[in-house]
């Protein structure tokens, strides 16, 4: 498998009949996307965008030095950058260290390493070349053909979100993005009633769109507006308002469906989250492709719902755990 400059991999969705603890990490990888440490920051953006993808590796004269994300350039975005335009920053700087795993790593400890490091790929690394990557769209497409009506979505979706109004103006959601560091928000109308949701794709795609036979420096212009404007109404084109660059439909399930289904929805409509519906049709929560890899093992979920709550605990507390899965413990 080669690195390729500026092809999107294609998603294989098919049956597979063995044990699903045999598979390994590179029966579900992909063929990596690559950009030169060289390129400007606006051609990541590009890319990203037109390719729909979320991720990057930067090479140096063909070797790979590190992964730059949607995530990364949506920091830089929102981000102090001490008055720097976000798009004189480097790729070096702006991109992280990548994390290997070798061809015959189990998918489940691909899904432990991810939740452990806090990040969404792993690049497959084969006598010292990569060979692939693997993200987290691969993980719910290994849990989606293997694990069919395990568990249910009730049972790892997120029950708090952060939502904003439709008809507020766009600095609002990238506040609260910015604040809550979520690359996704629920839009409600005055009534309080769900429909939609923003996430930072929406602004990426509404920004480079608005005029494609612009240049480069005035697109560049564009989004430099919306880092220096989040204290006033920003404006991408005529777009004023949340609702105008929102996705127009809300795709959703229901928290008694199973999880593998909702992983389904999540391929085929190429979306990192979906929202969940109770028995009334009221929204009860969000389903991401994190909480899926959390399914994989189980009660890493609770943990990391747990340590993740604004507690402060005593120094030399001790904690008694009471749990027969060695990696819990």
């Amino acid at each position: 498998m080669n690195l390729v400059e500026g092809t999107r991999p294609k998603v294989i969705f098919e049956k597979n009949h063995c044990d699903a603890t045999q598979y390994t990490a590179k029966d579900f990888a992909n063929e990596p996307i690559m950009i030169s440490k060289d390129a400007q920051m606006i051609d990541v953006v590009e890319k990203l965008t037109e390719l729909r993808i979320s991720r990057l590796i930067v090479h140096d004269m063909g070797k790979p030095i590190g992964i730059i994300t949607t995530k990364d350039w949506a920091m830089l975005l929102l981000g102090d950058i001490h008055g720097k335009s976000c798009y004189k920053v480097s790729l070096t700087e702006a991109m992280h260290e990548i994390a290997h795993v070798s061809p015959d790593t189990p998918i489940k400890e691909c899904a432990k390493i991810m939740l452990v490091k806090g990040i969404s790929s792993l690049t497959v690394k084969d006598n010292e070349k990569i060979t692939g990557i693997f993200t987290k769209t691969d993980l719910i497409r290994y849990y989606a053909e293997n694990y069919t009506h395990e568990s249910k979505v009730s049972e790892y979706m997120r029950k708090k979100f952060v939502t904003v109004n439709a008809d507020e103006p766009l600095f609002k959601a990238l506040e609260k993005m910015k604040k809550h560091r979520t690359p996704r928000l629920v839009v409600t109308e005055e009534n309080g009633t769900q429909c939609g949701m923003i996430t930072m794709g929406d602004f990426f795609r509404s920004a480079f769109n608005i005029n494609r036979v612009s240049t480069a420096e005035e697109r560049i212009s564009t989004i430099e507006r919306i880092r220096k404007e989040l204290t006033i109404a920003t404006t991408i084109g005529e777009n004023k308002y949340i609702r105008d660059i929102m996705s127009d439909k809300i795709i959703s399930v229901k928290e008694s469906d199973p999880l593998d289904y909702a992983c389904k929805i999540m391929l085929e409509k190429n979306i990192d989250s979906v929202m969940v519906m109770d028995s009334k049709e009221k929204l009860c929560g969000v389903l991401s492709k994190t909480d899926v890899m959390s399914a994989l093992y189980g009660r890493i979920h609770l943990m990391k719902r747990t340590t993740s709550c604004n507690l402060s605990p005593k120094k030399n507390m001790k904690i008694l755990v009471a749990d027969d899965n060695e990696f819990t413990r």
